[in-house]
């Protein structure tokens, strides 16, 4: 069931359903001859008409695809099976050839695709991280289904009333029917006043909704009318509730029945205020509790220095220690994150009441996982804090998916970017050279981390809009004429309209640097004639970065330039084609920027 594939180990691929549509006879008997050693259930199609009807026959976890078939294409079957199940996995299978398809793929969300022919290991190596996703969401409703319970547990055993803003009761569970004599029905739609004993008196309750309106909690004991007229005695907790506009929608009232204690009030009063604070406490922390458990599973305890002296099965389990091994623990000692103070943890909680970040972890074994933590300060009924409740979701999966999807798509744009510069008989090399000075260049420039990695990701894609121009201008060995030089400079709108119709921000992105990577900062540009900081700081440093390639590369209409040509050409084009500041980091860091250079030769 194992396989070491690279350095990583498949997981058990035996559960997974897959539907795999290839029209090539011989290809497709080769791959499913592979794949049913470790996959047990996989249906076949020779076309995607076919391949759409088994999906929703069988409804298998992931399909792998060829684009180009007969009858329905890939992708057309793929745009058909995701107006229904928009989430399901897709694995493509393209030849370098089929440009024009990766953007339809690309707008339909698939980001996995490996070439042909097809590499065994590195479908396998797809397959496995798909296998991952579908693991992850597994353990995500698992973890919904526990929350659910949880809040099953505390419905069971306390009675848990809601009213909308104005104080009308939207509902009531079944512990409330109970106590109240009323049914569910009888109830929804009345005030509290339905169950409003003449033993109370009604300043306590101006009292309470004074309180609950001002955004505050009210707790107390109440006694109520039942219907059949006796009464149920609640020690109960009642708090507003907000929406995302901080406006107070509905009010929650959890109350334990304490009307069999409070008949023997007369001679049990020593033991009832006893029992009533031990009850009060009791609500108090299972409140905080239910409040914490909505953001995760794995639940340790610190005490006020940062000590664990007390952790759940799930966290111990996520950091691989015994719960005997890790009490007494500091979690400052297992945190690796220079965030980590627990004098500042528990200083914004005085004021706050919780506070998250993410954090590093490191586990037993010495691996570090990434957890979302919340923490919450758990107190008596004084207020006083007395431990630190803190929960956390493991997102180190999340995260290194994330950082996968992120790599394929910067790929996808790798490859096209060099397939346009193919066509024009320029080489891959030149969009990897562009791509890496014009990262050097943003980082020089200041900008922050997530702007340099779009610069990088998006820069082979400047050209994408030669591959619309005629061979016979882009192979033309001399000087293009008037008319062929305005055909030329279409390239640049082309490539915009190619990559604009995606609303996804980094194909966006690429639609811009395509558009205005031929503007100069003087206005003298095409093709809107954009000047100074008008032009986009990517479409300013792409510009640099690919004529400063160009110029030292050899081409079919002209020679390569010495250094000292493009040098002397960038310093009198300064203020003029190039952004001036620009133009002087590319000179102040020559010795980089030719490092670079020497790194992907052609």
């Amino acid at each position: 069931d194992v396989l070491r594939c690279g350095e990583r180990m498949l997981i058990d691929l035996k559960p997974l359903k897959v539907l795999y549509v290839e029209d090539d006879a011989m290809t497709r008997e080769e791959i499913l001859f592979s794949l049913t050693t470790f996959i047990e259930t996989i249906y076949t199609a020779e076309n995607g008409e076919v391949g759409k009807e088994l999906f929703y026959t069988h409804l298998p976890d992931l399909i792998i695809t060829d684009i180009q078939m007969p009858v329905m294409d890939g992708l057309s079957m793929i745009s058909a099976i995701k107006q229904t199940h928009p989430k399901i996995p897709v694995i493509i299978m393209t030849a370098f050839n089929d440009t024009s398809y990766l953007f339809k793929a690309i707008e339909l969300g698939i980001t996995q695709y490996v070439t042909k022919p097809v590499n065994l290991k590195s479908l396998l190596s797809k397959i496995d991280e798909i296998a991952e996703q579908i693991t992850l969401k597994k353990k995500a409703l698992w973890q919904e289904k526990l929350l659910s319970q949880y809040k099953t547990a505390i419905d069971q055993t306390m009675a848990v009333s809601k009213t909308d803003a104005l104080g009308i009761i939207t509902y009531v569970n079944e512990k409330f029917c109970a106590l109240s004599g009323y049914t569910y029905d009888e109830i929804i739609g009345n005030s509290h006043s339905l169950f409003r004993s003449l033993h109370e008196k009604n300043e306590k309750f101006h009292s309470l909704w004074e309180t609950i309106t001002k955004g505050g909690q009210w707790h107390g004991v109440i006694e109520n009318r039942a219907k059949n007229g006796g009464h149920f005695i609640l020690d109960q907790t009642i708090f507003p509730l907000y929406d995302a506009d901080n406006n107070v929608i509905e009010y929650i009232s959890i109350g334990d029945d304490i009307t069999e204690l409070f008949h023997y009030r007369d001679f049990l009063e020593v033991e009832l205020h006893r029992n009533r604070k031990s009850l009060a406490e009791t609500l108090h922390f299972l409140e905080q509790y239910q409040e914490a458990l909505q953001v995760g599973t794995a639940v340790c305890h610190m005490s006020l220095d940062g000590k664990i002296i007390d952790a759940n099965e799930t966290f111990c389990n996520l950091l691989g220690y015994t719960k005997d091994s890790i009490l007494e623990v500091k979690e400052r000692s297992i945190c690796q994150s220079e965030g980590f103070d627990i004098s500042s943890i528990r200083e914004t909680l005085a004021k706050e009441n919780m506070y998250r970040k993410e954090f590093h972890y490191r586990s037993r074994n010495g691996k570090i996982k990434t957890f979302d933590s919340v923490f919450v300060p758990i107190s008596d009924t004084d207020g006083t804090i007395v431990e630190i409740l803190s929960m956390h979701h493991n997102i180190t999966d999340l995260l290194e998916l994330n950082q996968e999807v992120i790599k394929t798509q910067h790929e996808v744009l790798t490859v096209l970017g060099e397939a346009a510069e193919n066509k024009s008989a320029e080489t891959g090399s030149h969009v990897q050279r562009v791509a890496a000075y014009s990262r050097f260049l943003a980082e020089k420039y200041g900008l922050n981390d997530e702007e340099v990695r779009l610069i990088e990701m998006v820069a082979p894609m400047h050209d994408i809009g030669k591959i619309a121009i005629p061979d016979a201008i882009l192979h033309k060995p001399g000087k293009l004429s008037e008319e062929e030089m305005e055909i030329m400079k279409t390239h640049s709108h082309k490539g915009y309209q190619m990559l604009s119709h995606s609303d996804r921000p980094l194909m966006k992105h690429a639609a811009l640097v395509a558009l205005q990577h031929h503007e100069k900062y003087d206005g003298s540009g095409y093709p809107a004639g954009l000047s100074g900081e008008d032009i986009h700081i990517a479409g300013r440093i792409i510009a640099i970065a690919d004529v400063f390639d160009s110029l030292g590369s050899k081409r079919s209409y002209k020679e390569a330039w010495d250094l000292e040509q493009i040098v002397e050409y960038f310093r009198e084009q300064r203020g003029c084609h190039f952004d001036p500041v620009l133009v002087d980091i590319l000179l102040e860091n020559l010795d980089e920027i030719n490092l670079i250079n020497t790194r992907f030769k052609d």
